[in-house]
């Protein structure tokens, strides 16, 4: 199957801009729980303003080249790709962030964008504010529906297995909202991935295999043995890396309303496993059982054993998305279900055939964003508040557990939408007297 890529089988489409485009170059990277990002250079014979292009929806296409799409067309006519049996057209989708004129000559003129997902808009400003009484599920969910997205259309939960728990309080403080929610799931062993659809990309979220990506393909891997026929699909290279993790992960904390309870647990999720070794420590994680810290110590140590087994490829499999099982033909020994893919780097353009690049880790281990990849966010010094009261309560207020309830200034975030407006109407004019982040 050709898989050669020439200059026609990119395409940029600018919205509104009705100019034709011509491809040039173009590279592009993606990683799990992160943005991805598209540099695309082309060029056009009509001037192009910046209010024209940035912050604008586009897609980037890339298209495989039939060799037959001459004898293809005679047979059937417009309906001919029907009939091809290469892949269709992949598209990217998302806003235009960065745009750049690189030289005018008489006949037309150079430029470049940078094509990012619409929730990038999310890592632009930092906001501070608190949440009570919700779980990091219902968080992210209020939270991007704040900001007009659509649970089951643009973002999604694929098949959870994971315990998520009505926090007593969460802090978004000083953080962007992306950063915010990418750190909401890093701690609670959640990640993310982009998935394309016909007219958009959807987040979806996940915590176990279910919500890896399969497509139902085989990539050949075929090594440079100069037998392999030029531009067919399949992976080049592919290097495996091992690394010695922690046998365990030990957790221990301080419940405050129960001071006697012991808290410190110990987990090991390998423990056939017999080339790890030591035993990490932490404090702190903000449980308040030993169920719960017995959880948590789990996902940790999972996080290292997502890492021990990685492998780095390179070829030109098609349409390869970050968060997809990658089959091969002969799977390597440790990863007989295939590859999950954890980062992308690709590109292509007229003078270069289509490539790409990929880290990925077995995939029948669970990813686990590792928790040290996120910012915590630290209060530092003195924080002020305002002691409330509900309703016409002229005295200062206390609740059933002997607790203040105070104002804190630095949440300055505008009411959500009414279906969750009591929920975040509680988070602003409440704080506990547990530490929480």
């Amino acid at each position: 199957m050709s898989m050669v890529v020439p200059s026609q089988a990119y395409t940029l489409l600018l919205k509104p801009q009705p100019a034709p485009l011509v491809v040039l170059n173009w590279s592009g990277t993606a990683a799990i729980s992160q943005l991805y990002e598209y540099k695309i250079d082309f060029t056009s014979a009509t001037d192009i303003s910046m209010d024209e292009v940035v912050g604008r929806p586009a897609t980037f296409g890339v298209e495989p080249v039939d060799p037959a799409a001459g004898y293809l067309q005679q047979m059937f006519g417009e309906k001919w790709k029907d009939f091809s049996k290469l892949p269709k057209r992949y598209d990217t989708h998302g806003i235009i962030q960065q745009f750049e004129v690189l030289g005018t000559s008489a006949d037309e003129t150079r430029y470049r964008v940078t094509l990012v997902p619409k929730v990038a808009d999310l890592a632009r400003v930092r906001k501070s504010r608190l949440f009570q009484k919700q779980s990091a599920v219902e968080i992210i969910t209020d939270t991007l529906r704040h900001y007009g997205y659509r649970l089951g259309v643009d973002f999604d939960f694929l098949k959870l297995r994971g315990n998520y728990k009505r926090h007593e309080y969460i802090t978004q403080y000083h953080e962007t909202t992306f950063d915010f929610i990418r750190r909401l799931c890093a701690e609670e062993g959640l990640w993310f991935r982009f998935e394309q659809k016909h007219d958009r990309s959807v987040i979806i979220f996940g915590d176990d295999l279910d919500a890896y990506a399969r497509k139902q393909r085989i990539v050949p891997y075929r090594s440079h043995s100069g037998l392999e026929s030029a531009g067919a699909e399949s992976i080049r290279s592919l290097r495996t890396i091992t690394q010695r993790v922690p046998e365990a992960i030990q957790l221990n904390d301080y419940n405050h309303r129960q001071a006697d309870v012991n808290l410190l647990v110990e987990a090991n999720a390998a423990p056939a496993d017999k080339t790890t070794d030591g035993i990490d420590n932490h404090w702190g994680e903000h449980y308040e059982t030993l169920e719960e810290g017995k959880e948590i110590a789990l996902r940790r140590h999972e996080e290292y054993l997502a890492t021990q087994i990685s492998y780095r490829a390179r070829g030109n499999p098609f349409s390869l998305e970050v968060g997809e099982v990658v089959v091969l033909d002969v799977n390597p020994k440790d990863a007989p279900h295939g590859l999950f893919v954890t980062s992308i780097r690709c590109g292509g353009g007229r003078a270069r055939s289509y490539w790409c690049a990929f880290q990925a880790i077995p995939a029948d281990r669970r990813w686990r964003t590792s928790i040290t990849s996120v910012t915590r966010p630290k209060i530092e010094g003195i924080l002020p508040a305002r002691i409330d009261s509900p309703g016409k309560y002229t005295y200062s207020y206390l609740t059933e557990k002997g607790l203040y309830v105070t104002v804190m200034p630095f949440d300055l975030d505008e009411c959500p939408p009414r279906r969750s407006r009591s929920a975040l109407l509680r988070s602003r004019n409440a704080l506990s007297a547990r530490v929480g982040t």
